[in-house]
C-alpha cells in the first residue's frame, strides 16, 4: 500500500482490537472527521475529536483510537514512497507544519458547506 482512502467507521469496525491499543504506523495519516467525539492519542498526546476537523498524523507516530469515541469520516494514508521522489521531497514533508515532529499535531477546521474535500474523498 502506497496510498489509500478508507472509510473510518469501516476500518475501525474491521480492526478495532488493533486500532484501540497503542500502535505505530509506518505511514502518514490525514484523518478527516466529518462527525465525531472522543479523544484520539498521537504519541500519547490527547487530540479532541470534533466535527469537521482534519488531523495530520506524522509517519511513525504512535496512535490510539478512542474505544468509546465516534469517528465518522475518511482516513487518507500514504507512505514516503508515494510522496517522496527525492530527498528534497522528504525534507519538505518533514519540515512543514503538517507532518513535522517539531510542532504540535496539526489540525484544521473545515466548513462542510463549502468544502470540496467531501466531493473529492467521496469519489473514492
Amino acid at each position: 500500500m502506497e496510498f489509500e482512502i478508507l472509510d473510518l467507521p469501516e476500518i475501525l469496525h474491521a480492526k478495532n482490537e488493533m486500532m484501540t491499543v497503542p500502535h505505530r504506523a509506518q505511514f502518514y495519516h490525514i484523518l478527516w472527521i466529518e462527525k465525531g467525539y472522543g479523544t484520539h492519542f498521537i504519541d500519547f498526546k490527547p487530540i479532541s475529536i470534533e466535527d469537521n476537523t482534519i488531523i495530520f498524523i506524522p509517519h511513525n507516530s504512535v496512535n490510539v483510537y478512542d474505544k468509546e469515541g465516534s469517528y465518522k469520516g475518511k482516513a487518507i494514508l500514504f507512505t514516503n514512497n508515494f510522496f517522496c521522489k527525492n530527498n528534497s521531497d522528504l525534507q519538505y514533508l518533514h519540515s512543514g507544519r503538517l507532518f513535522s515532529d517539531l510542532y504540535d499535531i496539526a489540525t484544521l477546521k473545515v466548513n462542510p458547506q463549502v468544502s470540496d474535500l467531501k466531493i473529492l474523498l467521496n469519489l473514492n
